[in-house]
């Protein structure tokens, strides 16, 4: 697992992802491809493709 991620959840039929970062708390992303997901998932460095994929790209909101 990444240094800034602790926990990622994915539900494939809404496509929302959610992660549980280390110190910003619970956030849930939408419109998250299958595909970008598996390269988050499966990344040597979940916070660098998580930059590069989702960060000021998708919508989001903190959830906790």
């Amino acid at each position: 697992m990444s240094t800034c991620v602790n926990k990622l959840t994915y539900e494939p039929e809404t496509q929302q992802l959610t992660i549980v970062f280390q110190k910003r708390g619970t956030y849930v992303y939408y419109d998250v491809s299958p595909e970008e997901y598996t390269r988050i998932e499966f990344a040597g460095s979940q916070g660098y493709i998580f930059n590069s994929i989702l960060r000021d790209i998708k919508y989001f909101e903190k959830i906790g």
